[in-house]
């Protein structure tokens, strides 16, 4: 139960961590750029490589390239989301009330 918790904390944090990245790139009013998301996973996957990194450094702590992949993954995921979220707002905004 611990390894499966902390396993899903990696995913849900840097899940999170590109959604906020995304959030940041956009800003308000400005157009959507198709190379934020790749961006905002670039980020959240060199900010997980380099938290392993430091962990390898730390005594106690063991680093782990399927943690990155993990990372890397959620972050994947959460601009997957975020690129259906948009298509739906722009599919319902064409369609006539």
């Amino acid at each position: 139960m611990h390894f499966l918790t902390r396993k899903s904390a990696h995913f849900l944090e840097y899940f999170i961590f590109s959604l906020l990245v995304l959030r940041g790139l956009r800003g308000t009013g400005r157009p959507r750029a198709v190379a934020w998301p790749l961006v905002a996973i670039a980020t959240a996957a060199g900010y997980g490589s380099l938290d392993e990194l430091h962990q390898a450094f730390v005594p106690g702590r063991t680093a782990s390239g399927w943690d990155v992949l993990l990372d890397s993954s959620g972050a994947i995921a959460a601009q997957l989301l975020a690129w259906v979220y948009a298509w739906h707002q722009s599919r319902s905004l064409e369609t006539p009330a």
